[in-house]
């Protein structure tokens, strides 16, 4: 009779440790879920996504006071989620006031980019290729850490690219195309960077950093 009550009390709480370890995974896929549409939002303008990402963010906090944790850590992962939810919903309502067509502009960035890599290096000219290159760079940069300091740098590498473009005297099937690109680039940082800038580079900078310690304090709860 012991042997089967001892059993049976191993199976409970067998049961009960992989009931929590799964509400735990919950938490963290849907924390990944919320971190894929606050990207969306904030470097790909895709406003209709924000809806789902307040909805997300209400039911991963029902979800945390489920995890069998102590009150301080639920606390402390709920304070770096409500401080990522609200650099996003600052962003948010800049982005969409000021900014409606920034999804619009940054998928023709996306779209035209082939054929504009396509045609610079058709040229065959290293200046302008060099120059390319020294934008594509510095637009990774600031996609990854913006800041005043690295949107003045694209915005004379952009210059730089655009002055050898012109001073090569191309012909216009091959120029305009190339020109036209250039000006959606250019529009689609810019607008970008106007929203952060308005909202502080830090704050933005503090995302991804909320980020993490949102995913390593839930990956820590399951190790």
């Amino acid at each position: 009779m012991k042997l089967l009550f001892s059993v049976f009390l191993s199976f409970t709480f067998l049961q009960t440790a992989l009931l929590a370890t799964t509400h735990q995974k919950q938490a963290i896929q849907k924390y990944r879920t919320i971190s894929s549409l606050g990207n969306s939002i904030t470097k790909r303008g895709q406003y209709l996504q924000y809806d789902a990402f307040k909805d997300s963010l209400t039911n991963l906090h029902s979800d945390i006071n489920t995890l069998d944790i102590d009150t301080e850590s639920k606390n402390e992962i709920k304070e770096n989620i409500n401080n990522y939810g609200a650099i996003i919903g600052a962003l948010y309502n800049k982005m969409h006031s000021k900014h409606p067509e920034i999804n619009q502009h940054y998928q023709a960035s996306l779209d035209g980019l082939l054929g504009f890599n396509q045609l610079i290096h058709s040229t065959g000219y290293a200046p302008l290729l060099d120059a390319w290159d020294k934008l594509t760079k510095t637009k990774h940069s600031y996609m990854k850490k913006p800041s005043k300091k690295l949107a003045k740098k694209f915005h004379k590498h952009f210059q730089e690219v655009k002055l050898v473009l012109e001073d090569l005297c191309l012909d216009e099937e091959l120029e305009d195309p190339m020109m036209a690109y250039l000006s959606i680039y250019q529009q689609y940082f810019s607008e970008l960077d106007a929203s952060y800038k308005s909202v502080e580079y830090a704050n933005v900078r503090k995302l991804k950093q909320l980020s993490y310690q949102v995913k390593s304090q839930l990956t820590l709860i399951i190790n």
